[in-house]
């Protein structure tokens, strides 16, 4: 090629028909063609920003972040207002998980384009994951105005609310999102998680129902009917899901401890038996430990009850449910002062947290 770099008007022929055949090969992902034809072009004309934000958005595809950063910049520098140039440094930095940097950018790009929902919901992710709450619930909150079934939008205020512990407004954005799309399984479950903490349990199951026609086996969903049954004191049902999870995760201890409860809430000793001796033979787990110490209490063997807890405390010498079973063996084996020494080193614990709910898919 023989042209020499133009300074100034506009482009020639060349480059803008090299600038779409690039165009053309990136939208059909044929990153090697449009690289070829990009750099043909830059090699006429260093200064287009059609070619220099073309060359960027193919690098910010290809996950080349730092060479399509670069190619942004560029145009930024002669042009600061370019929208093409500063959504794409943005979703550049994005890519790069450095939302601090592309935040001003998606910003600066906001003020010439201000009704574009879907840089507002990444603006909502972005403060979203910088723990910005406030902030982010604005952005997430603009881009539904702007689009009331944005998918994105939807999933990020549910999921920013769920982090905020303000689970009745997840739900709610939840339930829209599911909708607009019942398919999404991480959010069914999530909602389902909800519900059951609020003991809704009915509601609860509606959700992990709908994940197991999806997925029949999707453990989170399994695991949560199981958890519901008990809430309900429908410890057979709770047995047959626990157990349905635990064919797939035969040394999962949590599921073992519970199953073992069941049994022995339903008076099956030697089934709870053999759920906590087999948690036990994994590894230390304290509330197979405590389901051991209440099974020994049921059989009357009250120092074997006491001594299952004193291998908690051995570990955790504040448990306080492992202190609470050491004065109920107590009491019922008629050792009042020694219940009383032990009520008393339960009652000197610094008040525990609220409980909070466990961690989620």
């Amino acid at each position: 090629m023989t042209s020499t770099p133009r300074r100034g008007g506009p482009p020639s022929k060349e480059v803008l028909e090299l600038s779409r055949k690039g165009d053309q090969f990136l939208k059909q992902q044929r990153y090697e063609d449009a690289e070829d034809a990009f750099m043909k072009a830059l090699a006429v004309d260093r200064e287009n920003p059609y070619v220099l934000v073309g060359l960027g958005d193919l690098y910010r595809q290809t996950k080349e972040f730092h060479r399509s950063i670069d190619f942004y910049s560029r145009v930024l520098a002669t042009d600061p207002a370019n929208i093409f140039a500063l959504r794409g440094i943005g979703d550049s930095y994005r890519g790069l998980n450095q939302p601090s940097k592309a935040i001003g950018y998606w910003e600066r790009y906001l003020t010439h384009n201000p009704d574009d929902y879907r840089v507002m919901t990444r603006l909502g992710d972005a403060h979203k994951r910088l723990k910005r709450f406030a902030e982010s619930e604005s952005y997430y909150k603009q881009s539904i105005s702007l689009n009331s079934t944005n998918s994105y939008a939807l999933m990020g205020i549910g999921d920013l609310y769920f982090k905020w512990q303000r689970y009745d407004q997840a739900l709610e954005f939840f339930d829209r999102l599911l909708a607009i799309d019942g398919s999404f399984v991480n959010i069914l479950t999530m909602a389902g998680n909800i519900c059951r903490w609020k003991k809704e349990y009915a509601r609860a199951k509606g959700y992990y129902e709908r994940t197991l026609r999806i997925e029949p086996e999707n453990v989170y969903a399994v695991v949560g009917m199981a958890d519901c049954a008990r809430g309900e004191n429908a410890c057979a049902e709770a047995i047959g899901w626990w157990s349905k999870a635990l064919k797939r995760e035969p040394d999962n201890q949590m599921l073992l401890s519970r199953i073992g409860d069941a049994h022995l809430n339903l008076g099956e000793l030697s089934q709870a038996e053999a759920c906590f001796t087999r948690s036990l033979e994994i590894g230390f787990d304290p509330w197979a430990l405590l389901g051991m110490s209440r099974l020994r209490r049921a059989q009357g063997q009250h120092q074997a009850a006491i001594d299952a807890c004193g291998q908690i405390l051995q570990r955790l010498p504040q448990h306080a449910r492992a202190l609470e079973e050491i004065v109920n063996a107590l009491v019922e084996s008629g050792d009042e002062a020694r219940a009383r020494e032990y009520q008393a080193r339960l009652g000197a614990l610094r008040p525990e947290a609220p409980e909070q709910p466990e961690s989620l898919p």
